[in-house]
């Protein structure tokens, strides 16, 4: 009897030992941690941009793929664009491991002539271009898992959105797995998915989907999407938005590589803005928001410190603020300035007249 219990006791300390030692793993394996993000976007005055429906690239995507004969003009947008997503299929082959640096559809395409494996990431780039070319209104998302950084397996997925008059909506469209999901019958948008935490939904397309489902869950903790959705041209933002859920903190840090320039939410609000409204600067935001984007160059690909930093209101960036990082003096700042964390806590304050905080981030640098 002494001998079984002291066998129980020393599986419980090994259990309980080894359950420390992975936390310990993991905090380790963190470098970058928001602790206090007092930046959050509440309002609605955001300029989307979308590609243009009659440009050059894409007018040559559809006279070399013939995509007006192939798909045709019958049935509404979500009926075409799973058209698409057949005829994307036709040419090329989904692999989550599939590696390229081609941003658009028709070197996308060409390539997969030869080599036909895809990732999600190219299949999001077709789809949306295909799409753009038949008059359809597309803009390409993200799903990304929590703790990203340290996550073991993958941490983010590419699906797309289009723009649907009959629902007069936003419909996510995931073209790898030639998919659409929907609740009592109705279409839902990406971040219709995110809060139906996948209960009561039904995928369409696939026979079986409880894989896909227990897939997805990992991955619909946050959602993405551009400000500026075209690829061709000048760009005219390269910021992102970024839902959360409410009392969260964004994570700078991924898997690979860092968060792009974001201005983090936790509505839905930005997200079902028609693209066929026309943008008009209502003027109503009143207090400037904070994007953070780390630098990278050649010559430093392995700085871990120095962030961007740059400051909107009424979607376009402001000319002049004040910034205090830590305990610093107050400095007035053109556009952009950069900041370099150290190791332990890292404050930036930001105020319009050198006096009165309104916004205030605070980021954790773990290691050097």
């Amino acid at each position: 009897m002494k001998k079984r219990k002291a066998k129980i006791i020393f599986v419980a300390l090994v259990t309980a030992l080894a359950l420390l030692s992975g936390c310990k793993k993991e905090s380790v394996k963190k470098t970058l941690e928001v602790s206090k993000w007092d930046n959050l976007y509440e309002g609605k005055n955001i300029h989307f941009y979308y590609e243009d429906f009659v440009n050059t690239q894409i007018e040559e995507l559809n006279r070399l793929y013939q995509l007006n004969g192939t798909i045709g003009s019958k049935g509404d947008e979500l009926e075409r664009a799973l058209k698409i997503t057949e005829w994307i299929h036709s040419k090329m082959k989904y692999d989550q491991g599939s590696i390229s640096a081609k941003d658009n559809a028709i070197e996308i395409l060409k390539e997969k002539e030869t080599a036909p494996k895809a990732s999600d990431r190219e299949f999001s780039i077709v789809f949306n271009q295909a799409c753009t070319a038949l008059g359809i209104y597309a803009r390409r998302g993200e799903f990304r898992v929590k703790n990203a950084e340290i996550a073991k397996e993958r941490d983010y997925y590419k699906v797309n959105e289009i723009w649907s008059d009959k629902y007069n909506k936003w419909i996510m469209i995931d073209p790898s797995a030639k998919v659409y999901i929907t609740r009592e019958n109705i279409p839902l948008s990406a971040m219709e998915i995110v809060e139906s935490k996948l209960e009561n939904i039904e995928v369409k397309g696939l026979e079986d989907s409880k894989d896909y489902i227990n897939r997805l869950k990992n991955l619909i903790y946050s959602y993405t999407i551009n400000i500026d959705n075209s690829i061709y041209g000048k760009k005219r933002s390269n910021s992102f938005i970024t839902y959360l859920p409410k009392g969260e903190m964004p994570e700078l840090k991924f898997k690979n590589g860092y968060a792009p320039p974001s201005i983090y939410v936790n509505t839905n609000t930005l997200f079902n803005i028609s693209p066929k409204v026309e943008y008009v600067d209502d003027k109503s935001d009143k207090i400037p928001t904070m994007i953070l984007m780390k630098k990278i160059t050649e010559e430093q690909k392995s700085d871990n410190k120095t962030f961007v930093v740059g400051v909107f209101n009424n979607s376009v960036m402001v000319d002049t603020y004040y910034l205090k990082i830590n305990d610093e003096e107050w400095e007035k700042i053109n556009k952009y300035k950069e900041v370099t964390l150290n190791k332990g806590s890292n404050t930036i304050s930001l105020s319009l007249d050198g006096k009165e905080v309104i916004r205030e981030i605070v980021i954790d640098k773990k290691v050097e």
